[in-house]
C-alpha cells in the first residue's frame, strides 16, 4: 500500500449536521436580538404580547443552544458552519449587553 491511499484513509468528513444546527441557531439569536432591538428601541413593530414573546424566546434558545451542540456533538468542532454559528452567538450576547446597558 502506497502512502497516499493510506493517508487517505485517515481523511474523515463528519457530515453528522452538527456544524448547521450551531450556524441555525446562532442566526436564530442574532435575529431575535435584532427584534429585541427593534421592539425596544423603535414604534417600528407593535405586534400583540404573544408576538413579542415568541419573537424574543430565540434569543437564549440559540445562546443556551448553539454551545451546547458544539460542546455535544461529535464532529462539529471542525466545521466552519459552527465557528460561524459561535461567532453569531458572540455578537448576539455583545448586542443584549449593549441594549442592557442603553437600557430605554
Amino acid at each position: 500500500m502506497d502512502t497516499v491511499s493510506t493517508q487517505a484513509q485517515h481523511v474523515r468528513h463528519d457530515h453528522s449536521g452538527a456544524g448547521t444546527t450551531v450556524l441555525a441557531l446562532g442566526v436564530v439569536a442574532a435575529l431575535s436580538a435584532v427584534l429585541t432591538g427593534l421592539l425596544s428601541f423603535t414604534d417600528v413593530l407593535d405586534p400583540p404580547e404573544w408576538a413579542r414573546i415568541v419573537m424574543t424566546s430565540g434569543m437564549p434558545v440559540g445562546i443556551l443552544g448553539a454551545p451546547a451542540v458544539w460542546f455535544l456533538a461529535p464532529g462539529a468542532r471542525r466545521e466552519l458552519t459552527s465557528r460561524i454559528g459561535l461567532a453569531l452567538v458572540a455578537l448576539t450576547v455583545v448586542a443584549f449587553v449593549v441594549m442592557l446597558n442603553i437600557g430605554y
